[in-house]
């Protein structure tokens, strides 16, 4: 009789084991999605060039002359 209570309490920490898990992975990638839109959403275009990017002296000078 002991030996099957153990059984039964061990099922029950299982069960509940696996509803954290199943619960947490859903945690996790609900809020990876979330993340992997809010990247593509700040993404620049790659022909976009950055300002900190270095230009040649013909283009620093043409922006010069624009001012």
């Amino acid at each position: 009789m002991t030996l099957l209570y153990s059984a039964e309490q061990r099922l029950v920490v299982l069960q509940i084991q696996l509803q954290v898990d199943v619960h947490i992975r859903s945690r996790l990638t609900s809020y990876a999605k979330f993340v992997g839109g809010s990247l593509k959403s700040i993404r620049r275009p790659r022909e976009k060039r950055h300002w900190t990017q270095e230009c040649s002296r013909e283009q620093y000078s043409t922006s010069l002359g624009m001012l």
